[in-house]
């Protein structure tokens, strides 16, 4: 890991901060599971199927009715704090927006400098791109007319990304 993508993180972290996330570096994946499992305790959890969100959570259930999300990000984007994935396969889209707590876990070597690096990363530029991606820039918000910002309308209301080393 070279001296450049450890200034993306801490880029990435502080703008993903900025926009009322929680960023917890990690040193590791094993470490990032464990701290997951921590913070989500016995809730109950939509989780994608991904063998790194393996052993994690005591209780699962649908999106709807579940507590937490549990996710595994694909891609972070330094220039504007944003957190990405794509959907397919073992990815339902109600995990990623409808409990009100989200916990993430994402590689620090998935953290590229903008959103055209993030893009082409996620494959939306392939001939055949996903036919879902997503781009969250921190916990639920929106604004009315006056733009007044609200905060926690919809969910996630609440996000905790787990930075750890490593590609796996």
């Amino acid at each position: 890991m070279g001296e450049r993508s450890l200034d993306l993180v801490d880029e990435w972290r502080a703008r993903w901060e900025e926009l009322d996330g929680r960023a917890h570096r990690i040193e590791s994946l094993e470490e990032a599971q464990a701290l997951a499992r921590e913070m989500i305790g016995t809730a109950t959890v939509a989780r994608w199927e991904d063998a790194r969100l393996g052993g994690i959570a005591q209780a699962q259930a649908q999106a709807p009715e579940a507590e937490v999300s549990l996710l595994v990000a694909d891609v972070a984007v330094a220039d504007t704090g944003q957190v990405g994935w794509a959907h397919g396969a073992g990815r339902p889209r109600g995990a990623g927006v409808l409990p009100s707590r989200q916990v993430i876990l994402l590689s620090q070597d998935a953290v590229v400098a903008s959103l055209a690096d993030a893009l082409a990363r996620l494959g939306a530029t392939a001939t055949s791109p996903p036919s879902s991606l997503v781009l969250i820039a921190g916990p639920s918000r929106t604004a009315d007319i006056e733009q007044r910002v609200i905060r926690g309308v919809h969910a996630p209301r609440e996000i905790d990304v787990l930075v750890y080393r490593g590609t796996g």
